[in-house]
């Protein structure tokens, strides 16, 4: 087959008016995904509620790790629906070969700041569940070089290559073309610095942000030679399913949200 691409990541933005939502709707997103990596940033007109099940990076000492994301299944309403969601996404060779290209993908990327060598597979494909889906994910660690500073670090990582797709460059160009918008926090990074120097950011997706009285967010998908535009589009709508249903409990006070097919 012919084509520019292994995989594009392409994202859909959920948006709407609102009035004041932050502090109590991190909570119930809290309560509602209970993700591992969550975070909430209030710069009072900007307003991030973030339930990242994703975490980018994170490094202890000179070691660094990585933890690239992709497949995505919704939870089952019964316990053996649930069980056949799991296996479908474990069997899927459409997935196992997107998480694969992404972490031979960023296995490269920490061997440009990592000492030669070092960087190895810690876990390949590994099921991971949440309240609302199930995850595959894999573990690349290295040694950090010496003269490595963070901001090297972001340089031969930053965006995660989970988010864009590859080539890296070359899909982000385009990209940018097809969505039409900036990203904005959405798929970048949040994190923390500890006084010792150890890191970690999440990839901030399942991210709800209120900008002065607006509120939006994003969901997305891999896009490769052998997707099914419906099936991607259904991934879409069961990412978005959690954070749209902690707005709904807020009744009359969350907005309606719109999106385009």
């Amino acid at each position: 087959s012919q084509g520019d691409y292994y995989e594009l990541n392409y994202t859909l933005e959920f948006s709407s008016p609102c009035q004041g939502l932050s502090w109590p709707l991190y909570l119930a997103l809290r309560e509602k995904m209970k993700a591992p990596m969550m975070a909430y940033i209030d710069f009072s007109d900007l307003v991030i509620c973030s339930a990242s099940p994703e975490r980018f990076f994170r490094t202890c000492g000179d070691v660094i790790s990585a933890f690239p994301v992709k497949g995505t299944s919704p939870r089952g309403q019964t316990q053996e629906e649930d069980r056949q969601n799991l296996l479908r996404l474990e069997n899927s060779e459409k997935d196992r070969a997107e998480l694969l290209m992404i972490t031979d993908l960023l296995r490269n990327d920490l061997g440009r700041v990592c000492r030669v060598g070092s960087v190895r597979v810690e876990t390949l494909v590994q099921l991971q569940t949440f309240s609302h889906y199930h995850h595959l994910v894999s573990e690349i660690s290295g040694t950090l070089l010496p003269e490595a500073s963070l901001l090297d670090v972001f340089g031969a990582l930053f965006p995660c290559g989970s988010i864009t797709g590859a080539p890296k460059i070359k899909v982000m160009q385009h990209t940018d073309t097809l969505e039409g918008r900036a990203r904005g926090v959405y798929t970048g990074a949040i994190g923390m610095i500890s006084n010792n120097g150890d890191t970690d950011f999440n990839i901030p997706i399942r991210t709800i942000v209120r900008n002065k009285n607006e509120i939006h967010f994003a969901t997305g998908g891999g896009i490769v030679a052998d997707s099914a535009c419906d099936s991607e589009y259904q991934e879409c709508l069961t990412k978005a399913s959690g954070l749209l249903e902690t707005l709904a409990v807020f009744g009359s006070t969350a907005p309606a949200f719109a999106h385009q097919k």
